[in-house]
């Protein structure tokens, strides 16, 4: 069976060499479930402090420092660069964290994103947006197709 394979699409389109990355989910069209495929491996293992998180309006800004997976290793270490994750037209529904003692909410580790059920219903103007790792996860409520999230990084990854 062939199929498409993610990963050569993954490092044609974002490596190659070391570049900011500037990256939103395209809500409202066929892409946005890819998108957030795309923008989950370049969110994977970024670390941020929950209170950091700024707030103006209904814009959230996470200020996450990005491992840089797209980008080869090049002396044998892994990349990293300060970025920012933003949502407008949100708020943040729920925190929810295990019961695991080891969790330090300064040092939250990204693992998946994703949007819930919710967004393929027309019965709502709404839907949930879930960033989460291991025992924890973040719940945030944003309007259907008047929202943007988006993926800035804020310098040359080192």
């Amino acid at each position: 069976m062939s199929q498409p394979d993610f990963t050569t699409m993954f490092f044609e389109h974002f490596g190659g060499k070391k570049r900011k990355v500037k990256y939103e989910l395209r809500e409202g069209t066929p892409h946005f479930l890819h998108d957030i495929a795309f923008m989950s491996s370049l969110l994977h293992d970024s670390i941020f402090d929950k209170s950091k998180i700024t707030k103006r309006g209904n814009k959230f800004t996470f200020h996450i420092e990005r491992d840089c997976w797209e980008i080869p290793y090049g002396d044998s270490h892994l990349h990293s660069t300060e970025s920012k994750l933003t949502f407008t037209n949100a708020e943040i529904v729920e925190w929810s964290f295990t019961n695991n003692p080891e969790i330090k909410e300064d040092e939250l580790m990204t693992d998946y994103i994703y949007v819930s059920e919710n967004f393929r219903s027309h019965k709502n103007d709404y839907y949930h947006f879930i960033i989460g790792g291991d025992d924890w996860k973040c719940t945030l409520k944003l309007i259907k197709y008047d929202s943007r999230i988006y993926l800035v990084d804020k310098a040359i990854p080192k």
